[in-house]
Parts: structure tokens; sequence; C-alpha cells
């Protein structure tokens, strides 16, 4: 075995012992470097070891609202008693983020909360139809978006690999071999009027282990602008590059499907539709 390398963890299942950590196999000779950047991963993915909820929520940039500007993306990472551990910040400049398509928007850093930088999300840029059409960078079905989440020091955690669906959105989750150990099933067309939207989080066994989601911020919220939360369960015992991996996959799923200025068009048609059909069915 690769001394430098930490051990995959196997793919998760209910019925699993408990994962809560990648210890190195004994015996194994190690230089100092090697063990200090080791140490050092585990040391900032220490935040989510036995944590069961990660709350995102994402700043409000009142220079996007008031003059249509799109800004980076940043949210705060805190645990269940709403103590912030981690900071997410998009590394887009201004170009990229309002003259290019959607589909180029890639890469964030995650900070701790002293301000190093903990892991990164690297989304492989994409425009599905090979044009710069804004539109041909909607995450369609054959696109098949793909996350990588690394740690500070470019060691792979984990791989957020969009699958084939033409109804609902679903994820695998892979490890730094490329295995999958889990999945994430969403619901119809990535769309909910007037509630919050789940994405299953689901064991290689279909059990369902956790959830991603979205919470509902009202209509004029979600209909004009796109500054979203989220909230992702996962059980505890989960290894912790996995729970990175995850945080790396409800950023992937917010990029996707709940940013940019097409988005917030389709879902004030939709919710414009919705309405009226439900005021209609009142009126009778």
């Amino acid at each position: 075995m690769d001394a430098a390398k930490v051990p995959p963890p196997p793919p998760y299942s209910a019925s699993d012992a408990p994962i809560s950590s990648q210890p190195v196999p004994e015996g194994a000779a190690q230089s100092k470097e090697q063990t200090a950047i080791v140490q050092g991963t585990v040391a900032l993915l220490s935040p989510l070891i036995g944590l069961d909820k990660v709350k995102f929520k994402q700043s409000v940039e009142w220079l996007q609202i008031v003059c249509g500007v799109e800004m980076p993306i940043h949210f705060e990472l805190a645990n269940q008693f709403d103590s912030v551990i981690y900071r997410l910040q998009e590394d887009t400049d201004c170009c990229t983020r309002n003259f290019i398509p959607q589909g180029f928007r890639t890469d964030s850093t995650v900070l701790a909360v002293n301000g190093v930088p903990a892991f990164r999300f690297q989304r492989e840029g994409r425009c599905v139809m090979n044009c710069c059409m804004p539109c041909c960078c909607y995450p369609l079905p054959f696109s098949r978006e793909r996350l990588t989440v690394t740690a500070a020091n470019g060691t792979v955690l984990g791989v957020v690999q969009q699958e084939w669906s033409c109804w609902t959105s679903r994820f695998s989750i892979l490890n730094a071999e490329g295995s999958v150990i889990l999945g994430i099933n969403g619901p119809p067309l990535n769309f909910a009027c007037f509630y919050d939207i789940n994405y299953e989080i689901v064991a290689l066994d279909g059990t369902r282990i956790g959830n991603i989601t979205k919470h509902y911020a009202g209509f004029c919220c979600d209909t004009f602008a796109d500054f979203d939360d989220f909230t992702i369960d996962f059980p505890s015992d989960l290894d912790a590059t996995v729970k990175a991996t995850l945080l790396g996959a409800v950023s992937l799923i917010n990029l996707l499907f709940f940013q940019g200025s097409i988005r917030r068009l389709a879902c004030a048609l939709v919710c414009g539709i919705s309405r009226t059909a439900i005021d209609l069915k009142l009126m009778k």
C-alpha cells in the first residue's frame, strides 16, 4: 500500500459499523513531511467528525439585487448549534460570472473559521452544445456534470457525478479511488412551488441515510433572487471525507439548479402559472 495515501472509505450501508476515521496502517513508513500533510488534512476536516447536520446560509449581495450584477457565491456553513464551522466562497472573476455561460462557473474554496483553506470544490467547466448561448449550459440529463472535492494540498477526497435521468436529478458520490459509495436522488424537474425541495441521500442498498433540503424562502425571494439556504443531514458516523464530498454535492446542486438569471426566469414562469391555476381553482 502506498504510504502517502489514506485508504479510501468503503461504500456506506445503513448496517455498516461506524466509519469515523481513516487510520494509517501500522508499520507504514512515512516521512515527516507526509505525516504532516495527512495530519493537516485530518485537522481541517475535524469539524465534520461526529457531525450529523450542516446548515448552508448564503450571504445576500445588495449590489446584485439592486443592479443585477452577478456576485460571487458566499455561504456560511454552521452546525446544528448554529456555530459557523466553514465559509464557502466562489473563485470566479466578474467577467466569468456575468458574460460567460453558467456552465463555466467552476471553482470554490471552503475556508476554516481562521481563514485557512480547508478543501476545494472544482467543477469541470462545460458547454453541452459547444456554443456560447447561456441556455446551453443548463444541466441537461446528458451533460454529466462532475465536481471534484480536494484537500488544500490537492489530495482528492471524493467526486460528485451527475447521472442520466430524464425526469429527476440523480448524483453518485465517489471516493478518491472512483468507486461509488452513495447516491443522491432529487425531485422531478428539481422544482417545487411554495415548499422546501428535498434530495435524498441513499446508500448502495437503497436505504435512505440522509437528506439535502433547499429551504423555501418565499415567493418573491425564490422568484426574483437566488440567495438560498440549504440543510444537509447525514449519519454522524460517516467518514469525514465523505461528508466533505456531500458538502460539495450541495454546492453543485445550488449552482446547477438555483443560481443564474435563466433559473430565476424559469422559476418565475412556472410559479406564475402555478399561482394562476390555484387562483382559478379557488374562484370556482
